[in-house]
């Protein structure tokens, strides 16, 4: 168990924290705003508040950042906030040489030489991150005076996890595969409750430390949420608290303790099929690739039958009001979904004459997939000849006689589509917040839905002279040669 020395530097550096954050500004980055990172700094460290928090929305950074007050950098999703510099400089993505105080929360830093410098009497508390920064390269580095407390960081492929001064704090981290997991320092003070795999055993320092498979779901993807079979669940020191899913004992790494992130990783590999040839008779069959993350508890289907994309807001006998939850299932099944939609009644608008034809214009009719035109000469009891033409508004009937009337009609068609996505959630309903990043996939059933004809035109063709016939003056800069 960790020594009382160990609590004690824990509480003094949290509640230095605390008191600070009694007054402070926060901003969220955007670049619009901002252009750059290290401008949004710049803008916090301007302010007169005691204290400054950056929130980066889910997104790529690839930039270099000092900072230079005190500052919280915390980013809306560990998986999807991803930091790395596509340089080979050697400082660090985010350096911090002066006295202060700096928080990183949920952020993924990965492909730099160097993910965080401390130098100086720089102090920095560091939770729920992940470092992916290569198998030659330092995820955080910690020299001179300065001195990092790391909780519930994931190291994945590190060249150096950590390098740090003997005051440093390093608690319910994950290690995985890296050349040097801790270096400089010697007593095992402030070191307990982490987890090795794949790492020497030389730099295993502290007590309570275990080893072992840690069966993250996804190496490949750094999706190192943690799956059912993992033995760091509820393992970890309750020093920095409980878990906020369930308050139970922490799990260890990036997905663990009071500060850990609440929104699932995306869901992948959505398909949607069918059988059904019918539009008023569907039958679905939703999927996905298999989501081994052990919090979550259900899926939700959002779904829609005019476009893709939000706000996905369908409602159609046999799915009801989106989303549809799921529950606990990875693929679902749905029958007599009905998509045959009344398709609004077309309006013509004109039939402008030409040559041997009639240029036909309509208002368009939403959620048509294509138009058809129906035309004869006016008056006659012949059949119909017919056009059609895709998801547009106007369209010539070519091959008339110039001089004889016709009459047209319009109507349009419809060929339904549903439009799915899916998203995971924690069993306190805590759901994926970024509704852009849903997975989504769709069908179209191959039944066309036929809409009524408009009101009859009439028009008749006639040869047209488009251009004027220029005199010739013998001069000007059309004849001159």
């Amino acid at each position: 168990m960790m020594g009382t020395s160990k609590r004690m530097l824990c509480w003094s550096v949290m509640s230095l924290s605390m008191v600070i954050g009694l007054s402070g500004q926060e901003i969220t980055y955007s670049s619009e705003t901002y252009g750059t990172l290290q401008g949004a700094v710049d803008t916090l460290e301007a302010s007169t508040d005691e204290t400054h928090t950056l929130i980066l929305p889910i997104g790529e950074y690839q930039e270099r950042v000092s900072v230079a007050s005190n500052l919280t950098i915390r980013g809306a999703e560990t998986f999807g906030t991803r930091w790395s510099s596509e340089d080979a400089g050697l400082t660090a993505l985010l350096q911090v040489t002066a006295n202060v105080i700096v928080e990183i929360e949920r952020i993924t830093f990965y492909s730099a030489n160097l993910g965080i410098g401390l130098s100086g009497q720089a102090q920095a508390n560091i939770h729920n991150n992940i470092f992916a920064m290569g198998s030659t390269n330092t995820a955080i580095e910690s020299l001179e005076e300065s001195s990092a407390n790391l909780y519930h960081n994931s190291f994945h492929t590190n060249g150096v996890a950590f390098e740090g001064a003997q005051s440093s704090g390093v608690t319910n981290n994950l290690f995985y595969m890296s050349t040097n997991s801790i270096l400089g320092i010697s007593s095992d003070n402030f070191i307990g409750h982490n987890h090795f795999e794949g790492e020497p055993d030389g730099n295993r320092l502290g007590s309570d430390n275990t080893t072992g498979s840690l069966n993250f779901v996804n190496h490949e993807s750094l999706d190192l949420h943690l799956q059912s079979t993992s033995p760091v669940i509820d393992g970890g020191s309750q020093t920095d608290g409980n878990d906020a899913l369930d308050d139970s004992a922490p799990d260890l790494g990036a997905y663990g303790g009071n500060r850990m992130d609440l929104i699932p990783a995306p869901v992948v590999g959505v398909e949607v099929t069918s059988t059904s040839q019918l539009s008023s008779n569907v039958e679905i069959s939703i999927g996905m690739d298999a989501y081994t993350d052990y919090q979550v508890q259900g899926f939700l289907l959002y779904y829609d039958t005019d476009e893709s994309g939000e706000p996905y807001g369908g409602n159609v006998t046999g799915l009801g009001p989106s989303p549809v939850d799921l529950g606990n299932n990875q693929t679902a099944s749905f029958s007599n979904i009905d998509l045959s939609n009344d398709v609004a009644t077309a309006n013509l608008l004109s039939l402008t004459p030409r040559n041997n034809s009639l240029i036909a214009t309509w208002e368009e009719v939403e959620g048509a997939t294509s138009y058809e035109l129906r035309y004869r000469v006016a008056g006659s009891s012949s059949n119909y000849e017919d056009l059609t033409v895709g998801v547009v508004t106007q369209a010539t009937l070519n091959g008339l006689t110039n001089g004889v009337a016709y009459e047209v009609e319009l109507r349009a068609l419809y060929q339904p589509t549903i439009y799915v996505a899916l998203s995971a959630y924690y069993d306190q309903g805590v759901q994926r917040e970024q509704t852009s990043r849903l997975s989504s996939s769709s069908l179209t059933v191959p039944d066309t839905l036929e809409g009524q004809y408009s009101a009859s035109l009439e028009a008749t063709p006639e040869e047209t002279q488009p251009y004027p016939l220029l005199p010739d003056t013998g001069g000007g800069c059309l004849l001159a040669k």
